[in-house]
């Protein structure tokens, strides 16, 4: 366990350089730094400033309606500083397990349970990934203008899978397996509650939808944002030309293997902008706009709480210390 905690942030790290430097290399790099001189607008930076700011409130929205679940624990104000300190975790301390832990760990700190407060933390991380898979799936016939037949064909495959995965197979797995189980009768204590706190939000459809709604919310503002970048560089694309390949972009720059999607996020866009006729450079200077606008919003919205909270790197846990404490609440 500890050699692979040790070598996962190395991993990540060569990873992303690894992708950025052979980008680098098959670009004109005088060209990416002119266009980035020449199509730089404050306007188009203030716009997705504003969108990337929605999309941080209507996330710290969807986090106080999963954990206030059953009992109130978290005001807005609450679930706003948790889902900026988590992201600023994520961002400076990427050697701890960072944003997830500061999670769970300020939840538990407003009266939450952990396993309430783990279940929820996994519950928005899939809310994300189920709205990213449906606006795939929305916008994914436009893609079947820009690839051959073969292509869109394993792409539709895949997201008809995931689809039926997330919103028909696991809602039906736990309905008619889990919950139904003879051990899950006689859970007590903590874990009965948070079986009962698991069923009350499977077995709530008014409530995964009005969850499910904003987290469709949260990404459509990402998603204009990105849109903002992108017409500031003169790629020639509608909003709706841009949406057939975001969501796919989205869903490859989150997978765990980099850092903060460094590296895959500008692979993904440099890969399917292409796909729209965009230029190498172009899609390579749209994406690093995207990432410097995000750590940037990140920075300043938290930075209160910063200068006013223990928010300090010797405070984060590491993932032996996060589970150890997790294991002695049991």
């Amino acid at each position: 366990m500890k050699i692979l905690k040790d070598l996962n942030l190395p991993i990540k790290l060569a990873i992303s350089a690894t992708i950025l430097i052979l980008l680098v290399m098959r670009m004109d790099s005088s060209h990416v730094l002119s266009d980035l001189g020449a199509h730089f607008r404050a306007s188009a930076w203030t716009w997705a400033s504003v969108f990337m700011l929605l999309q941080i409130v209507l996330l710290s929205f969807r986090w106080e309606m999963l954990v206030n679940i059953g009992k109130k624990h978290l005001s807005f104000m609450d679930a706003l500083k948790i889902n900026l300190t988590s992201q600023l975790a994520n961002l400076f301390f990427i050697a701890t397990v960072g944003g997830i832990l500061v999670r769970i760990g300020m939840s538990v700190q407003q009266g939450a349970t952990i396993f309430k407060s783990l279940i929820a933390t996994l519950f928005d991380r899939l809310m994300t990934l189920g709205s990213l898979i449906l606006l795939s799936a929305v916008f994914m016939p436009g893609l079947a203008h820009h690839v051959d037949n073969k292509t869109f064909a394993t792409f539709s495959i895949y997201v008809s899978i995931l689809i039926f995965t997330m919103f028909v197979f696991v809602p039906l797995f736990f309905n008619m397996i889990v919950f139904r189980m003879p051990q899950a009768t006689r859970l007590k204590g903590r874990l009965r509650y948070g079986l009962r706190y698991l069923k009350a939000l499977i077995r709530n459809p008014f409530l995964c939808g009005k969850i499910l709604s904003v987290s469709l919310a949260a990404q459509l503002a990402f998603f204009v944002a990105e849109y903002f970048i992108a017409q500031s560089t003169g790629a020639n694309l509608t909003f709706w030309q841009l949406m057939t390949v975001l969501p796919i972009i989205s869903l490859l720059s989150a997978l765990p293997i980099s850092i903060g999607g460094w590296g895959v996020r500008e692979g993904a866009f440099v890969y399917f902008l292409g796909i729209l006729d965009v230029p190498m450079e172009t899609a390579f200077l749209i994406s690093v706009q995207v990432g410097l606008i995000g750590m940037l919003i990140t920075v300043l919205a938290g930075m209160p709480y910063i200068l006013t909270s223990d928010f300090r790197p010797h405070k984060l846990p590491t993932l032996r210390e996060g589970l150890a404490h997790i294991r002695t609440r049991f």
